[in-house]
């Protein structure tokens, strides 16, 4: 409901509005439902026209009012109010009556109406308004008969529109770029501010730091100013001060910790803050944070091992224009090694606690309140340096980091320490930057050396995160990116392709077919270059809306369809290649081939961590008689080719041959092979490799049954299980003595042999199920013809749990176990070609069967680094990827293919290299990027 009342003025001339000549005031209070009032002031040339513009932000309502009243007459006919951003309210003329309080009734229902139309409130009515003659007016006409023409309103001139805001600006610098902080002011002159620092090396004291901002009108980013900084700046970072309670402050770290206040055309060092307090000089700092919910504390991280938690001083809360200055609140020993990064965390106040990483591979928590302990939160498997982390700010409890030289993200929650939630590895290359979204719990962005600048979705967790929501690709050769977001908000990009730009998603520039994951190739070069032809410009939304559901997926798949080239190399899209058919003289090829003397059967990755070492395989034949062979390839990068490094004579063809699963490096270089018995070879030496030790479980007797498979258990090198035709399993305990610097022989014992099955055990492998030595699986016939998949635990082996009976009668011949996600496990059947994937949750009802090969299925391995990828191989040439994360739904067709020149005896996913997969097939091994 609007009341309003008026008086008038005294009449006032002014000469500056031209022909207006007199003008008169009027002051109106309007009074709004809500209680709010706003206070008008009207300007007219005559009482016959007034008209007036307000215009205010309205903290109660919470958006900009744009009023404009429009008063007709000396009666005051009609009031009009527009309120821009709510809707436009207008109200009729009512007529020529002598004042509103005799205005028909009809009038104030139809006015009523429009406005009730127009802002859908319940009920409007306008008060009427007693007659308005004991107002006292300026001179003048009082009657319309008598009054002389109005003086026709000319409507100023609209202020030029901004240009219309686009998804992606950028700011080139003279200098090289590395870290950025975004400004947390909303006001005119504070939001869309960043500071950037410059990374010179060759010239440390060069750098730079650049206050950049947005400019509205022009649509560019500016560079508003800048200021010295000595050595790069690894972290910039304005106050988080969103209630303009504080200096315009700006901190960086260094050498030392600078805090600096910007003004608007200057910027002045506020203090130098060293954590050495007997020196002038400390060591050197990896990162800082200013807490987001306390501006005065500030925690830096240096490579003394140290974290300093520092307390400000701005004298800005108690109106003082004092300098910020800086005093330790605490300071404590937070790693054994170099600390890399610290976060304020907001569990509990949001002030007491904090993580940090370092290069001793943890992720420690802290609490002010009570610094005796930590605790660690997250360690690097392989005890690799933890390089960065962020914390969730709405859902506290969630932590990313990363390692070092790592392209995988963990995501950790802090209430199940030491067990990550999620891995996001979809980058190419190392990861450098993570950021979590501010407005959203379930959103972050990640960045690395690849060049791109990943979103992810994690709502679906713990199911496992393969995919990315959005990319985007910068340019340049190299990109080192500090990702910060607007505290407000998060932009989604959606980016134009063209010729220079490729969209992919996946680890490598093939074509992958999953529903969330989609590579396109959009060129102006011709068809020749082109898989899939759309516009020059395609909104990357709208296209994965396309492929949301696997129906639609599968009705486009004709399109789509990725077909490698037979026993070549796998096709290769990119901008400079428009045949998209890699080069197979080119250095870095997807495909290298070995062929060897004899007929291949098994092959086994070395996971040695020397670089001396690196892409090696120990390749077994199949002959037909006593003697055969293991021989021993390594791959020449710069040759591009495989290079013999021996072989040793095997009694009989073995059935499978595994490096020992060492990356660290601190055990012997071991084979293990299985055949008649399981051998164990030191590689090494004239002869390619020396027996170290031949293991019998049968104690009575010179000979044993034949072995038809083995596992080495990766988490325990000791243990080594073996499964037989005679229907038993045997777990050895192998000795080294390499752990404590012992150069002697290798020994091994029965650590315990049971009956697994009523007759022949086919394959046996371990699980990473509890510690990950105790539970172990096997597959063979049971119960008559019947195959069955039965798990074991060795501190209980009483009895086992039957996970699966083939109901065709058919035996199980070989089983793989998921590394990442420990509750499946792959399995098939003799003469099948299908590939059955089993939830050890849910035992004897498979969650997807995998039924794409058109002949028996040899072999399959899980993707060491993902929980959602397996491939399969087997009698039609075929080696097929699958993204399985649709899971219980049906996986309908693989996202990858590759036909071979011949059967495919055994796949093998290599562990130290998740890129690459060996097949082998006739005398051929060949090892595929993935």
């Amino acid at each position: 409901m609007v009341q309003w009342s008026a008086h008038a003025l005294p009449s006032v001339t002014n000469s500056s509005l031209g022909p207006l000549g007199s003008v008169s005031r009027y002051c109106f209070r309007l009074h709004f439902c809500n209680g709010v009032d706003l206070a008008c002031h009207l300007i007219s040339e005559s009482p016959m026209f007034m008209c007036f513009y307000y215009f205010e932000y309205n903290t109660k309502m919470g958006r900009a009012i744009f009023a404009h009243i429009s008063l007709q007459s000396q009666s005051i006919q009609t009031l009009v109010l527009m309120f821009y951003g709510f809707g436009q309210m207008v109200a009729t003329p009512s007529g020529n009556s002598a004042s509103v309080a005799t205005s028909t009734t009809g009038s104030q229902q139809t006015l009523q109406q429009q406005i009730t139309t127009n802002h859908q409130i319940a009920s409007t009515t306008t008060t009427p308004i007693a007659t308005n003659s004991a107002v006292s007016r300026p001179s003048g006409p009082n009657s319309i008969e008598s009054a002389p023409p109005s003086t026709p309103t000319i409507a100023a001139p609209a202020p030029p529109a901004p240009p219309k805001r686009r998804q992606i600006y950028r700011f080139t610098s003279t200098r090289p770029l590395f870290a950025a902080g975004w400004s947390n002011k909303t006001d005119s002159e504070g939001r869309w501010r960043i500071a950037v620092g410059s990374v010179v090396e060759d010239k440390p004291h060069n750098n730079r730091v650049s206050v950049i901002q947005l400019d509205e009108q022009q649509g560019e980013l500016v560079e508003k100013l800048s200021f010295e900084h000595t050595f790069p700046p690894n972290c910039i970072q304005w106050i988080p001060d969103m209630m303009d309670s504080y200096p315009d402050l700006l901190a960086t770290s260094g050498e030392c910790l600078k805090i600096y206040r910007v003004e608007p055309n200057s910027v002045m060092m506020e203090c130098i803050l060293n954590n050495k307090q007997a020196s002038n000089y400390s060591g050197p700092l990896t990162n800082f944070d200013w807490n987001d919910v306390d501006p005065t504390l500030i925690g830096t991280s240096s490579i003394d091992m140290s974290c300093t938690i520092w307390q400000l001083e701005t004298g800005q809360a108690l109106a003082q224009t004092k300098k910020t200055n800086g005093s330790v609140k605490t300071q404590l020993i937070a790693h054994d090694k170099p600390v890399h990064d610290i976060k304020f965390s907001r569990i509990n106040r949001g002030r007491d606690n904090f993580a940090t990483v370092g290069a001793d591979g943890s992720a420690r928590l802290f609490d002010l309140r009570n610094l005796q302990h930590s605790t660690i939160v997250y360690e690097d498997p392989l005890r690799l340096p933890l390089m960065r982390l962020a914390w969730n700010k709405q859902e506290s409890h969630y932590l990313a980091t990363f390692a070092q030289d790592s392209a995988e993200v963990v995501i950790v929650d802090i209430r199940v320490p030491c067990n990550p939630l999620a891995r996001l590895h979809n980058h190419r290359a190392c990861v450098n930057g993570v950021a979590w979204a501010p407005h959203s719990s379930c959103h972050i962005c990640t960045a690395g050396d690849d060049r791109q600048a990943l979103i992810w979705d994690i709502s679906p967790m713990p199911r496992p995160v393969e995919d990315p929501i959005l990319a985007y690709q910068a340019e340049g050769e190299e990109f080192k990116f500090l990702i910060k977001y607007v505290h407000s908000r998060i932009s989604f990009y959606r980016n134009s392709l063209n010729c220079q730009k490729i969209l992919c998603l996946s680890k490598t520039s093939k074509l992958n077919l999953s529903a969330k994951l989609v590579a396109i190739y959009c060129s102006n070069l011709g068809e020749s270059s082109t898989l899939v032809s759309f516009s020059n410009r395609l909104d990357l939304h709208l296209f994965w809306e396309m492929f949301r559901n696997s129906s639609s997926l599968k009705r486009f798949r004709s399109i789509l369809k990725y077909r490698l080239l037979m026993g070549n190399e796998i096709a290769q899209m990119g901008p400079s290649q428009s045949s998209g058919v890699s080069n197979s003289n080119s250095k870095h090829k997807e495909v290298y081939k070995y062929e060897a003397p004899h007929t291949l059967y098994s092959t086994g990755w070395s996971q040695h961590p020397d670089p001396a070492k690196k892409f090696r395989l120990a390749l077994a034949s199949f002959i037909e008689e006593y003697n055969n062979k293991v021989s021993i390839v390594k791959l020449d990068e710069d040759a591009g080719e495989f290079i013999d490094y021996g072989s040793f004579d095997h009694p009989y063809p073995a059935t499978k041959v595994m490096w020992i699963p060492d990356q660290k490096g601190i055990y012997p270089d071991l084979i293990a092979t299985t055949g008649d018995y399981l051998r164990l070879w030191r590689v090494g030496g004239a002869d390619g490799a020396q027996i170290e030790v031949f293991l019998n479980n049968n104690r009575s007797s010179e000979y044993c049954a034949p072995l038809t498979s083995f596992d080495w258990n990766d988490i325990d090198v000791s243990l080594i299980g073996t499964s037989s035709i005679d229907t038993t399993c045997t777990i050895w305990q192998v000795e080294t003595g390499q752990a404590i610097s012992v150069a002697r022989s290798t020994e091994g014992t029965v650590k315990t042999q049971l009956i697994a099955h009523d007759k022949e055990v086919f394959d046996i492998a371990f699980t990473r199920m509890a510690s990950g030595r105790e539970i172990f699986a096997s597959v063979g016939i049971f119960s008559g013809a019947d195959g069955s998949l039965r798990m074991f635990d060795l501190r209980h082996l009483e009895h086992s749990t039957i996970m699966f009976e083939e109901p065709s009668h058919a035996p199980l011949l070989r089983l793989e176990c998921n590394k990442q996600d420990c509750n499946y496990i792959a399995t098939f059947v003799q003469d099948s070609a299908e590939v059955i994937i089993l939830d050890v949750r849910i035992p004897c009802t498979p969650v997807a069967k995998l039924d794409n090969h058109r002949g028996r299925v040899n072999g399959m391995a899980w993707a060491p680094h993902s929980s959602c990828h397996i491939c399969t191989a087997g009698g039609d040439s075929q080696a097929l990827i699958w993204d399985i994360h649709m899971m219980p739904r049906p996986v309908d067709d693989p996202i990858l293919a590759y036909q071979a020149g011949g059967e495919i005896n055994q796949v093998h996913w290599a562990a130290a290299f998740p890129d690459w997969i060996s097949i082998c097939y006739k005398n051929m091994l060949e090892i595929l990027r993935v």
